[in-house]
Order: C-alpha cells, then structure tokens, then sequence
C-alpha cells in the first residue's frame, strides 16, 4: 500500500500477514479522496475499524487537522502507530483501541464535557490590590476592581468526514454504528457532516438513519462506498 497525494505521497504503510486485516484498495482511496477534494485540508478526519490506519493517513497527508483512529484489534492499533511513526506523524493523530461504537460514544462524551464544563459558575480569581495610599494588599473583587474569569477549556472542533470500515459480513457493526452516528448523541459531528461506509458491492444500506441522508453510491470491483449527509433534522 502507498499513500496516494499530498505531504506523505508514494511513502510504503505496512500490514498484517494473513486475512486479519482487508485494507482499502489504493484504487478506492484514490477514488475515496478525489471526491472528497480540498475540502480534507484543515478538518477534522475519523477512521472508524481503521484497520492500517491506510484512510486515516491519507487524509493527514491531504492536510486533515486531525485524524482520530478506531481500531479495537490490539495488533492493528499498534500498527497504525508503526505507520505513523514510519512518517515521523507525532501530532494530530489519535487512536482509541475498543469496539466501533463505544469509542464513539467515548467521543461524544468528551465533547459533552467541555460544553458541561463552560455552563458552570466560573469564580473570580483572587489576586491581591495593594492600595497606594496605605500599601496594604486586598482582595480585588471587594476593591470593585476588575477582574478576569477563568476561561473554560477549548472545545474541539466539530469533525467533519467520517468513514467506516467494517468487515464486510459484519452486518450488526453497519447497523450500529449508521443508528449512533444518525442519533443526536452524535454531537461530535459538524452539521453537514459526510458519512461514508466501505462495503462489499452486494450488501445495502438504508436511505436514511436518523439525520443521516444517503447522497451516493460508487462501486468499484467487489467493493463499493455509500455516502450520507448529516443534516439538521431527522
């Protein structure tokens, strides 16, 4: 396998031997990214059953901000983190080792987090005034000097492209992960967030999952993707 454009171009990723692993064709990741376009360069990329970490590699290549990785088979995550130190990748990667659909539900937790975080009462930092007249040091707020709050801590950007890998015969993991990513609990998506499945050419996926809208489909060979839309209502 070898990536296909951009910083990492014609640079060799390594797989596993044997079937563990089925890793997007190159052909398909081409064809994956050319539709995708410029708009891969500054968002945030998640490769869920990220096998190789092939996709997701890709897509930092191309300029994605961020690539998160989902890959619950031990002996893949570790190699998505041999590929990306192949590369001297050492920032914006992130790979979560767990089922598909908890470590989505991990995402959205984190993303509940901050927001929780920022809805708090935030208190007024201490910091002593010392009166020029008396040189006796106070406390500023009763002083009805201004003072700066504490500042809640960044909420990450919203991602923006998903695709979804799941062992072709893996019916429930299409079904369960289409119903999460569909549901409000997905906050960590961009509104119009793109959605695409890998599958094998035969297999079907539903018009629409919630907030989902099919938009595409492209086959190629024995493979083909199916893309969705997130949009603002069900």
């Amino acid at each position: 396998m070898r990536i296909i454009a951009g910083e990492y171009r014609s640079r060799v990723l390594k797989s596993l031997k044997g079937d563990a692993l089925r890793p997007t064709s190159d052909r398909l990741r081409e064809t994956l990214f050319n539709i995708l376009g410029t708009d891969v360069a500054g968002a945030r990329f998640l490769d869920v059953f990220a096998g190789t970490g092939a996709v997701g590699i890709e897509a930092l290549s191309r300029g994605a901000s961020e690539v998160i990785f989902l890959e619950k088979h031990a002996p893949a995550a570790k190699l998505i983190r041999r590929n990306l130190d192949a590369l001297g990748i050492t920032s914006g990667a992130t790979i979560f080792t767990a089922d598909a659909l908890a470590s989505l539900e991990k995402l959205a937790a984190r993303r509940a987090a901050p927001v929780a975080q920022a809805l708090l009462p935030v208190p007024l930092k201490q910091r002593p005034n010392v009166s020029a007249k008396t040189g006796v040091a106070h406390d500023a707020a009763e002083a009805g000097v201004p003072v700066l709050q504490e500042e809640p801590p960044p909420t990450p950007a919203l991602i923006k492209f998903v695709f979804l890998d799941p062992p072709y015969a893996a019916h429930d993991d299409y079904a369960r992960t289409l119903a999460f990513l569909g549901s409000d609990a997905a906050t960590f998506l961009a509104l119009d967030a793109l959605i695409i499945f890998e599958h094998h050419h035969k297999f079907t996926l539903p018009e629409t999952a919630g907030r989902l809208t099919h938009t595409r489909l492209l086959k190629q060979g024995d493979a083909a993707l199916t893309f969705f839309r997130r949009t603002t209502s069900c």
